[in-house]
């Protein structure tokens, strides 16, 4: 299996599923927002290799629910009642987002959003 490291510059990671140990393909990948990805289902499927990205997510709290959005992923927004419905109402807005990147042979962004608390005392 070649599960290279998190890249600094793209924010991805590829994983050759063809090299893996039968007993590997169980192990699964837990995303950012908690989906997991079972490497043995994608095996099965005939997919070969995934690429994984990473990027920021916003949640924001609204009248009555929950909104989120990637600042690298312009105009990739999702809604949801609760926190962990908009979280996965995102991860699936954010796969969607991509494929449609890719099947339209346009690039995937690079993420390079942060964010930041910072606390200020006001007298």
């Amino acid at each position: 299996m070649y599960a290279g490291p998190l890249s600094p510059d793209t924010g991805d990671v590829r994983v050759e599923l063809d090299a893996l140990p039968v007993d590997v393909l169980r192990m699964r990948i837990v995303a950012e927002v908690g989906k997991r990805m079972d490497l043995d289902a994608l095996a099965r499927q005939g997919c070969r290799e995934v690429r994984m990205y990473r990027f920021l997510v916003v949640i924001e709290k609204a009248d009555g629910n929950y909104s989120a959005y990637a600042p690298d992923l312009p105009g990739c927004v999702a809604t949801g009642k609760t926190v962990e419905k908009v979280e996965r109402n995102m991860h699936e807005a954010i796969e969607m987002h991509i494929r449609g990147l890719l099947e339209d042979n346009l690039p995937v962004p690079v993420s390079s959003a942060l964010s930041e608390y910072m606390a200020v005392a006001v007298p």
